[in-house]
């Protein structure tokens, strides 16, 4: 999961997926049918382009960052088969209930996402 706070999500319903934004501006891509991380980009161009708020844009398969200035990014399609069936090792602060997928996504104190 992210080593901070998550400032942010938003569904992708085309690919299944969850984009989280942490505190320390890193972007994650979760696939929602296998719970499983398929993308964390931490490296920005300069930066001010350090995220600061997200957008996905499910027609084009892209994300956009906004910080002081936007910054594209294609999303990752990627389909894992792992299964990963942990509990929070800290109390949960979030959760987010998806009725199209009937996946729960819990965000615990520590930072640790989790998908249902």
């Amino acid at each position: 999961g992210h080593t901070s706070g998550i400032k942010m999500m938003q569904l992708n319903d085309d690919f299944e997926q969850l984009v989280s934004l942490s505190m320390d501006r890193v972007l994650k891509v979760w696939d929602l049918r296998n719970n499983e991380c398929v993308q964390t980009i931490t490296q920005f161009k300069r930066s001010e382009m350090k995220p600061t708020a997200l957008l996905v844009d499910p027609k084009k398969h892209k994300m956009i960052s906004f910080g002081t200035r936007q910054q594209v990014f294609k999303i990752n399609p990627q389909i894992l088969y792992k299964t990963i069936e942990n509990t929070h090792r800290a109390p949960v602060v979030a959760v987010l209930y998806n009725r199209i997928f009937g996946n729960v996504v819990t965000i615990a104190e520590d930072s640790e996402c989790s998908i249902w």
